[in-house]
């Protein structure tokens, strides 16, 4: 560049610089960098957030199937005022008018109301529909804890206590011990046995024996006294508060607890034989005088004495084994000082409910008077004339008696022989209701040390009537609740629970009206099994079997039938508890189908509605196949194969393909109940899967064979018509589908024109054209890129 040129240049750059400086007629605008931040979130705020709301719009209304685009149009053209315009005004003279605003005034009015009437509805709706969840949610949440004011009920799963379940799941070991397993199995024979037309199992037995053989003693225990509560006889039609039952119950009780006592006194004098001197003829009197001379009474000065032991103490421990003939002949051995008593003991021993005529009773508190008159009488005296039926012996006199035998089956014998020489009646029943109180209320777990000593508090409860009490006690206790679980079955079966009205009740409520405590069965067995109904739902299945008989829940539906499709959603075992079906069409049965007399069916179907609202599809198609709802299956078959027709989620669309390729073959071949576009649907939408295999392995003629035969789209030009009419009466599913089949055919067509297919190139062009011509003609919105990329490729095939 020359000198001259240069020079030039400068000169142009500076006048240019002059004219911007001074001559400008628009000023100069200077922002510092804060400035700058702020404008520049100004208009991000304008413009992203409007931008935002409708990508979260979409994203929520999408997923649904919803079209938004659609969506918004249609709410573009409402009225978005939320008041009517006001009427004009009217002169006084223009009546035409006046009538015209009164009329336009009553419409108004109505649509007012009713618009207000219609919100106050909704609103209404969605409090009950939030309060009925809220409800809902509550008591699954608070399923796992106990009445209030007791403890956690700890649910936690113990693997290292757990054995290996035969029937559990692959590779999931059990979380049942041993002992939880043994009785599962007890459970599963005794529903056998029901089934059989031999006579009915004893559970109560059979359990004993099964604890028995494992070697728990304390679990035997508690059967026994379980077994002694059962022998009442109890049967549906008679209640078990019923005066004759009780009277029943309390005999039965008081002889567990002689009986419990002949055994305990054997025990400790064959371990002391050498201080014993047990021999001559053997019976209760020579066994309590054994035990005596173990275990030295302490005498009164004046008592009576029986080969030198206090003859008092020797009646009372006869009576106290439950042998009153022991009990006269040791009065009448002690000489003409217990004349009165054995007189009395004899009338006790010829009486067949073994208690005393009034007159005796009344020759019971004269002796009992002159014993305290004389200061004769000790507390085995007392003792004597309390379990005889002395009725004006006070609460605080038996307590005392009780204390001296050092032993809580003593007082509770004692009380229980009071009860049982009081008639049976309101008398009796009320003495009882008094004694529960005493026991629950005033002296409670605390008292009796119910946790360090469960089996002694289970057995007070048990003993004086309070069974819901006992099991609840019981279930709080952990390492018992597998037998308080059993034992709760066990008098269900036997009709001898008061059961609670509704299975969202407490596990023990009270009646207001002061019915007595009542048992929820349902909910002590459901958190039993829960622990355990993922391995071994068919182990669960037997426990919820046994609540056949309970109440219908608030929906009027079958506690038994609701528990095992909540049983079958939880654990997913749908096959093994359901069945499935076969490829002949005949169901084949699951474990819901092994009890007699109960029609599976209906769980099915629940089972198949809840997968379908939570979206578990696949699950539905083969659960509503398994109940016959075969048009739900077209229909949920047909809208999931909709979405996987071009899908490139290869796993899910060839299971699912399978799953339909073998209901469409049954379907033909045996024939089914559901409507004939949805079976031609899915048999369209079976060979559009077909059509897309071969486009994805590149085998162009074959490919476009099948969607010639398809007749989905025209490849010929005396087609297009007849395709444009037949695609009005394609499904919704099919139609979905179209912009993927246009996409498809058109890339079939663009790589049979380089040369992967003997087709003529003009013949290929035309083709394209004609899809391209048949895609711009359907009344049916396509996405928006789909004329673009067919376009694009027609572009590439010219």
């Amino acid at each position: 560049m020359s000198e001259g040129g240069f020079s030039e240049l400068v000169q142009q750059a500076s006048r240019l610089t002059t004219d911007m400086d001074t001559a400008a007629p628009l000023p100069r605008v200077q922002r510092n960098l804060k400035q700058l931040l702020q404008a520049g979130e100004q208009l991000w705020a304008r413009t992203a957030q409007t931008g935002a709301q409708d990508v979260k719009a979409s994203i929520l209304l999408g997923s649904k199937g919803v079209d938004l685009p659609a969506l918004s149009m249609r709410l573009d053209a409402l009225d978005a005022s939320r008041t009517f315009q006001p009427l004009e005004p009217v002169q006084d003279t223009d009546i035409a008018g006046f009538l015209r605003n009164e009329r336009e005034n009553a419409v108004l009015t109505v649509i007012e109301q009713s618009r207000k009437e219609t919100f106050e509805a909704v609103d209404r709706a969605h409090y009950e529909a939030f309060s009925s969840c809220w409800e809902l949610a509550k008591h699954r949440l608070l399923s796992t804890l106990a009445p209030s004011g007791h403890d956690l009920l700890d649910v936690t799963l113990q693997p290292e206590l757990s054995v290996s379940s035969s029937s559990g799941a692959a590779g999931v070991r059990s979380t049942l011990t041993a002992q939880e397993k043994a009785y599962v199995d007890t459970i599963a024979k005794y529903i056998e046995q029901l089934s059989s037309d031999g006579p009915r199992p004893d559970l109560v037995t059979t359990c004993r024996e099964l604890m028995a053989k494992l070697g728990d003693d304390v679990a035997v225990e508690l059967w026994d006294t379980v077994r002694c509560v059962t022998q009442v006889g109890v049967r549906s039609e008679v209640g078990r508060f019923s005066n004759s039952v009780q009277a029943v119950m309390i005999r039965q009780a008081k002889r567990f607890l002689e009986t419990s006592y002949v055994s305990r006194l054997q025990r400790l004098v064959y371990s002391h034989l050498s201080m014993a001197g047990l021999g001559g003829e053997p019976g209760t009197l020579q066994l309590v005088q054994s035990y005596l001379a173990v275990r030295p009474p302490t005498a009164a000065p004046d008592d009576a004495l029986l080969q030198g032991l206090p003859a008092w103490a020797v009646i009372y421990h006869c009576l106290r084994c439950g042998d009153p003939p022991a009990a006269r002949q040791a009065a009448q051995r002690a000489g003409p000082a217990l004349s009165d008593i054995a007189r009395v003991l004899a009338r006790v021993e010829a009486s067949q409910d073994g208690r005393l005529p009034p007159e005796c009773l009344s020759e019971l508190r004269q002796l009992q008077y002159s014993c305290r008159a004389s200061g004769t009488g000790d507390h085995y005296t007392r003792a004597v004339c309390s379990a005889l039926g002395a009725p004006d012996l006070t609460d605080d006199t038996v307590e005392r008696s009780a204390d001296q035998t050092a032993s809580t089956d003593d007082f509770l014998w004692m009380k229980l022989s009071g009860l049982s020489a009081l008639p049976a009646g309101d008398e009796q029943r009320a003495a009882l209701s008094r004694l529960q109180t005493t026991l629950v209320d005033k002296y409670g777990e605390s008292h009796f040390d119910a946790y360090n000593q469960p089996a002694l508090y289970f057995r007070v409860l048990l003993l004086t009537g309070q069974l819901e009490a006992a099991v609840e006690f019981l279930a709080r206790v952990e390492r018992l609740r597998a037998h308080a679980v059993h034992i709760a079955l066990a008098l269900h079966e036997l009709s001898l629970l008061l059961l609670a009205r509704s299975p969202q009740a407490p596990l023990l409520s009270s009646d207001s009206d002061g019915g007595g405590r009542r048992l929820n069965l349902a909910r002590l067995v459901l958190l039993y099994t829960r622990r355990f109904e993922g391995p071994e739902p068919e182990s669960a299945l037997h426990y919820l079997f046994l609540l056949r008989r309970l109440p219908p829940t608030e929906g009027g539906e079958d506690l038994f039938a609701a528990a095992a499709a909540e049983l079958a959603l939880q654990s997913g075992s749908y096959e093994r508890l359901l069945g499935r079906m076969a490829a002949d069409g005949r169901r084949q049965p699951g474990a819901l189908d092994r009890y007699d007399n109960f029609d599976a069916r209906p769980v099915i179907e629940r089972v198949a509605e809840e997968c379908e609202s939570r979206g578990q599809l696949e699950d539905a198609v083969q659960l509503y196949d398994l109940a016959d709802k075969h048009d739900k299956v077209l229909e949920l078959l047909n809208r999931l194969l909709s979405q996987l027709v071009s899908s490139t989620d290869t796993a899910r669309r060839e299971r699912l393909q399978g799953t339909a390729i073998g209901i469409a073959r049954r379907f033909k071949e045996h024939g089914h109940r559901g409507s004939a576009e949805s079976a031609g649907t899915l048999y369209l939408l079976l060979d559009l899967m077909s059509f897309f295999d071969l486009y994805r392995l590149r085998r162009i003629d074959e490919a476009l064979e099948v969607l010639r035969r398809l007749r989905l789209v025209p490849l010929q030009q005396n087609e297009l018509e007849m395709r444009l009419a037949e695609f009005g009466r394609l499904q919704e599913e099919v139609r979905r589908c179209m912009p993927d089949v246009l996409l498809a055919a058109m890339t079939l067509l663009h790589s049979a024109q380089r040369g992967e297919a003997g087709m003529a190139p003009t013949e290929l062009r035309q083709t394209a054209r004609l899809l391209i011509t048949f895609a711009g003609s359907l009344p049916y919105r396509l996405p928006g890129d789909t004329h673009a990329r067919l376009v694009q490729m027609e572009v590439l095939m010219n």
